[in-house]
């Protein structure tokens, strides 16, 4: 009996320190990409509802970044529905705020279909080369692979507002601190 609560121990002890390693090394990550500027592919591809359209980033604005690559369930990491009432709120904040997808697949057809089904009509952009993670090197955990940015394109902050409230209220403190100072609503 003494055997299985050592084995027992042992293995909370185990578990315990893998959750602190994991918090430490993603707090790492986070302070490693702050204020890094974010550089765009001249090579992105603008497309709504899989039809081409011809959109131009911005430079100006703030921006919200959401990169989707190839890594796991492509609908559970685009929450297109939510993301739509994210973008519906952006806009009632201020004009000068873009969200912009940029999408790495192998195949976009899925990719296509999920934005019928879900009537996003808002720009996707098509990274076909995996150009902005050459470029970027983007943090390989998908709650990592969204960013406010400044007009500048360097991280204000990075996590993904539609899977954390606490988040979204951290994005919107941000914007409203950076468009309060720059004089914009």
């Amino acid at each position: 009996m003494k055997n299985y609560i050592l084995i027992f121990c042992i293995f909370i002890l185990f578990i315990l320190s893998c959750k602190n390693e994991r918090k430490r090394k993603l707090s790492r990550e986070l302070q490693s990409w702050q204020n890094k500027e974010i550089i765009f592919s001249p090579n992105l591809q603008a497309k709504i509802l899989g039809k081409d359209t011809i959109i131009k980033i911005d430079n100006n604005k703030l921006k919200i970044i959401n990169y989707i690559d190839t890594s796991g369930c492509t609908e559970c990491r685009l929450e297109l529905y939510e993301w739509s009432k994210k973008i519906e709120e952006i806009k009632s904040l201020s004009s000068e705020i873009e969200v912009i997808f940029i999408a790495y697949q192998k195949d976009y057809t899925d990719l296509e279909f999920l934005c019928k089904k879900n009537f996003f009509n808002y720009p996707i952009f098509y990274d076909k080369t995996n150009d902005m993670n050459k470029i970027n090197n983007f943090p390989t955990s998908s709650l990592l692979q969204c960013f406010l940015i400044d007009q500048n394109n360097h991280i204000i902050l990075i996590g993904n507002p539609i899977r954390n409230d606490n988040i979204w209220d951290l994005y919107k403190k941000a914007i409203h601190m950076n468009l309060s100072s720059k004089n914009i609503n």
